[in-house]
């Protein structure tokens, strides 16, 4: 399978990105916050599926150029304090993995 793995940081992701590696082709999108939809749309069109290390804008933007693809998106706690969660289409996300270990907080 050909994995989209799009971050702007990749501090919390090393270890998935290792794992996906062993039985994946992965190609990496990273970025700042100044985001290349020509890169971001040509890597989507390669993948099968996309990877987003967070529920940033890359997220929004990834699922408007693709709203078809099957996309995983990892939320952090980081991202409940910004306003881009409510951007999001999230009938375009087919999961999310919760990194959010604290009670009061989920």
């Amino acid at each position: 399978m050909k994995i989209a793995f799009i971050s702007n940081n990749n501090n919390f992701a090393r270890a998935i990105m290792a794992a996906m590696k062993e039985k994946h082709e992965i190609c990496q999108l990273k970025t700042n916050r100044d985001v290349d939809l020509g890169r971001l749309g040509k890597l989507l069109a390669w993948a099968d599926i996309a990877y987003y290390e967070w529920c940033d804008d890359l997220l929004h933007l990834g699922t408007q150029l693709r709203p078809d693809m099957p996309t995983v998106a990892r939320l952090h706690r980081f991202e409940l304090y910004s306003g881009v969660i409510h951007k999001i289409d999230w009938s375009c996300v087919d999961l999310v993995i919760n990194n959010i270990s604290h009670p009061y907080i989920k």
